[in-house]
């Protein structure tokens, strides 16, 4: 999310759509991607009922990017 949008549930907003678009076309398992150091994002998340389910570890490795 842009900064200058950030704390105006523009987020929450989209989030809540999508979980009802998928209640209605029969979802059962919805997932949500945030980078850890995205501590807004991860908050929106559990404040919504997300909770952490599997771990992805990272490692940069020597070079260029």
């Amino acid at each position: 999310m842009a900064p200058g949008w950030r704390g105006q549930g523009v987020g929450k907003g989209l989030a809540e759509h999508f979980l009802a678009w998928a209640c209605e076309h029969g979802a059962v398992w919805v997932t949500a991607m945030a980078y850890a150091a995205n501590t807004g994002a991860l908050a929106l998340y559990e404040r919504l009922g997300f909770g952490s389910h599997m771990v992805t570890l990272g490692q940069r490795l020597a070079g260029e990017a």
